[in-house]
């Protein structure tokens, strides 16, 4: 017999609300998309790119595009073996050490990831107790040294 807990951090009407949020931020006030690719496949898609490059998601294309996703996605190690299992209720934890950039809370600045955003990142796991996602976004970092 194998143990396998389920951890629920939101009940189903704060999803739910969670979702509504998302739908209607994704399709009233967009996003800004840095990458030409995905700017260009938004567009083709039926996305109207804006002023610096902020895109609204209508409704209709984010339901086309979440029923059409894979419930199970396979990641395999760098010798081609199965590391992950993404899908179901299976959970997987990091500390951001893949990022490439970070968004600065205090002015939402993009910027090259540093070490010292790792660590603050790493943070947010210690059991001294919560971390609110302000005061992580709100630091800033002075270090130099490349993720």
């Amino acid at each position: 017999m194998s143990l396998r807990p389920n951890v629920s951090w939101l009940s189903e009407p704060k999803k739910v609300r969670i979702d509504a949020a998302v739908r209607r931020l994704l399709s009233d006030i967009g996003m800004r998309i840095y990458h030409e690719e995905a700017l260009a496949l938004l567009e083709t898609a039926g996305c109207r790119p804006g002023k610096d490059r902020m895109v609204r998601i209508p409704a209709d294309l984010l339901d086309q595009a979440l029923s059409s996703a894979p419930s199970n996605i396979a990641v395999f190690d760098r010798s081609g073996e199965p590391a992950m299992d993404l899908g179901g209720d299976r959970s997987y934890f990091g500390t951001g050490s893949d990022l490439l950039y970070v968004l600065e809370g205090d002015d939402f600045t993009r910027r090259r990831c540093v070490l010292s955003d790792v660590a603050r990142a790493a943070r947010v796991c210690l059991p001294s107790g919560p971390a609110s996602a302000r005061s992580i976004l709100g630091e800033t970092s002075s270090a130099k040294t490349r993720c």
